[in-house]
């Protein structure tokens, strides 16, 4: 049995989960259909689980501020990193020396959710797959063919969705874990100043969210 003691921030951010699936107009039916695999997720490696909650609320917000549809980005978020589930646990722990080979077996997470993913929520297992595709060093290479269920108009929104998915995930990523070369936590402007010049393309929007405090 995973046993621990829960903080407050922890409270914090599974109270908000639950505020959004009741905002979203989650059914019981969806939530049971969902909670399988973020117990998946929670079971395996808590950190993992609750920077996945808090990417589901950043993406959420972003959506909402963006008029998206703010549920397709809360389930995508929430199991954007599903894939870590099938990644060794001392990988995922690792904060110091963590080198080429070890990112190059982490890569495999996005292939690994999308997998997982595709025959129960084939929308969020396309933004699983593509969420580091926006990065100096994109991943997966390569794509398997397009669900041929999905429309033009779908794949814009998978696009779109994708995008602010993986710019939800940069600042989580950047803001709330130890840097896996130095082993030391960014500072608040050292997280803008990075998330600024890693996503050229997003800078007016990554101003708006600071702004709207969204980012913080």
């Amino acid at each position: 049995m995973n046993t621990y003691n829960k903080s407050q921030e922890m409270i914090e951010i599974e109270n908000a989960a639950e505020r959004s699936i009741d905002l979203l107009k989650i059914s019981g039916e969806q939530q049971e259909l969902l909670e399988p695999f973020l117990s998946l997720i929670k079971i395996k490696h808590l950190p993992t689980f609750y920077h996945s909650l808090r990417v589901a609320e950043l993406a959420r917000n972003i959506g909402k501020m963006k008029g998206l549809d703010q549920k397709a980005l809360w389930y995508s978020g929430s199991m954007h990193d599903i894939g870590k589930t099938l990644v060794d646990r001392s990988i995922l722990d690792k904060t110091r020396g963590f080198g080429e080979s070890d990112m190059n077996y982490m890569r495999n997470h996005v292939t690994y959710g999308y997998l997982l993913l595709k025959d129960f929520f084939p929308f969020s297992s396309e933004i699983a797959l593509r969420h580091h595709l926006f990065q100096r060093d994109p991943y997966p290479s390569e794509l398997p063919p397009i669900n041929s269920r999905f429309s033009p108009a779908t794949m814009q929104l998978i696009s779109e969705c994708s995008r602010n998915v993986a710019l939800a995930d940069y600042y989580d990523s950047a803001k709330n874990r130890v840097d896996k070369v130095s082993g030391k936590y960014k500072s608040s402007d050292e997280v803008r100043l990075l998330l600024l010049s890693e996503n050229p393309d997003q800078q007016s929007l990554i101003e708006r969210l600071y702004d709207e405090k969204i980012f913080n």
